[in-house]
């Protein structure tokens, strides 16, 4: 099965300019860069509840201590300015 690089090299250039050209219409028509930044913020949204959960979960179990201490300290140095 040819590579899709390979298949790119064989297409003449008219062809080339006609797909260029496709893609750049559909990303226009779905808007593209609007769903990607609403995807991206919706993800990060997301991660707060887990994280919360995650730290939770370690408050509760002693074993989980020298983790979350190290995980508080790593949180302290890279997100506080």
């Amino acid at each position: 099965m040819p590579s899709f690089p390979n298949l790119l090299r064989k297409l003449p250039l008219h062809d080339m300019r006609t797909l260029l050209r496709f893609a750049l219409r559909r990303l226009e028509e779905e808007r593209l860069p609007e769903v990607a930044g609403s995807l991206t913020f919706t993800t990060v949204l997301a991660l707060v509840p887990v994280l919360t959960v995650v730290l939770a979960v370690f408050t509760a179990f002693p074993i989980f201590n020298t983790f979350r201490a190290t995980l508080e300290e790593y949180f302290l140095q890279t997100l506080m300015p």
